[in-house]
């Protein structure tokens, strides 16, 4: 075993030109330099003993802030490629295949994981690399993209293999998948009358609305599964379970969230990321999971059952149960949502909020009747008593 090169400081991927035979490989820039600096790079390695900058250099051509006062070698290797900061360039592969236009050959394709920690993230898709007929990188463009919608990332592209036929496989670590990219030269795609149809727009002209998709909603809650958990039922209980809730009422948060009419620091930029179709999309795949009830204080959920049920009330309307069933079950079509299973603090901070007037929605006048009439003690009581509900 010997050392090839120094100065590297988070390669993945690498592959070697088919052209020249030599090696290339991704590099990862340093963090916590700014959203803009310093670069990610692709860096081709001619013969051994070279050394490619860190950590004098962070990233590109910018010197590293801890290292700025150390001398780097004199001979230091700079990337081929700059890529943006936080890219996160990762698989690495050229494309020795026939299947893609004759511009194609020898070209270099790079998963780009995408950014973990800038305040708006970047990557998330595949590059293409363009080299000349000596082998040398001559310029960049996207190949493939769309795990990124606004700011929410459903996906991230990992690494890339190339099939006999030329296809590639692409691998995402984020949806444990892999997907194939083929092609099909545009003249026997048109000749086979294929063109591209807009699913709503379809539907929309049949007469028929628009219906959300479980499956296409699955790959969609990827993001969401960090707060909400991947089958809805939220991890921590300051984030609500989505589990079983009725698809309109989400749809219909979703798109308060996104207008500013319920505002949200932390929904607010999620919201906006999505189109109607997501929004529907999302709805379905969390309607169809089943809610999980958790455990509670026994003595506290007998008294949070007599307030759900308005026992003692002068006004059996204002009861929980009315609205939202005897188990927690909602109405769906009179936009009533689910409760059952859903967090105890959760349920409580909705409560005192709608008791102060910060939460507002088209039933807000119904709640801040109710929830005005309860104590501390009774919103607890009753928070706890929907928690457990299966």
């Amino acid at each position: 075993m010997e050392v090839f090169a120094r100065g590297v400081r988070n390669s993945v991927g690498f592959d070697f030109q088919p052209k020249t035979g030599e090696l290339y490989f991704t590099d990862n820039g340093v963090d916590f330099m700014g959203d803009d600096h310093p670069s990610c790079e692709l860096n081709a390695a001619a013969k051994a003993g070279l050394h490619f900058g860190f950590p004098y250099y962070g990233g590109g051509r910018e010197r590293h802030e801890d290292w700025a006062d150390k001398q780097p070698p004199q001979k230091t290797t700079m990337p081929v490629v700059e890529f943006q900061a936080h890219v996160a360039p990762l698989g690495l592969r050229f494309n020795r295949g026939d299947l893609f236009p004759a511009e194609y050959r020898h070209d270099a394709f790079i998963a780009q994981h995408g950014s973990w920690n800038r305040s708006k993230p970047v990557g998330y898709r595949i590059m293409r690399i363009k080299f000349d007929e000596n082998g040398k990188a001559v310029g960049k463009e996207t190949f493939a993209e769309g795990w990124l919608q606004g700011t929410l990332a459903w996906g991230r592209p990992t690494d890339i293999l190339q099939l006999p036929d030329g296809s590639l496989l692409i691998s995402d670590d984020y949806q444990g998948a892999i997907y194939r990219i083929t092609y099909r030269s545009p003249t026997t795609a048109s000749a086979q009358g294929v063109e591209p149809a807009n699913a709503e727009q379809v539907a929309r002209q049949s007469g028929l609305e628009p219906k959300g998709s479980s499956a296409a909603g699955k790959f969609k809650a990827a993001t969401c599964s960090t707060c909400h958990g991947i089958d809805g039922n939220s991890y921590h209980s300051p984030w609500p379970s989505l589990a079983g809730q009725h698809a309109a009422y989400m749809v219909q948060q979703l798109n308060a969230f996104q207008s500013g009419a319920r505002p949200s620091d932390l929904m607010a930029d999620p919201a906006r990321a999505l189109s109607e179709q997501d929004m529907r999309d999302l709805a379905a795949y969390f309607a169809a999971q089943i809610p999980q009830p958790k455990d509670t204080e026994p003595v506290l959920a007998r008294r949070g059952a007599s307030v759900y049920r308005g026992e003692n009330l002068a006004n059996p309307a204002l009861a929980c149960s009315t609205c939202h069933g005897a188990t927690g079950e909602g109405n769906a079509s009179a936009g009533f949502p689910t409760l059952r299973g859903q967090h105890s603090a959760y349920t409580a901070a909705q409560l005192k909020a709608y008791a102060a007037g910060t939460r507002l929605s088209p039933t807000s006048a119904v709640m801040r009747q109710v929830a005005t009439r309860l104590s501390e003690e009774d919103i607890e009581a009753v928070a706890t008593f929907i928690q457990a509900l299966p």
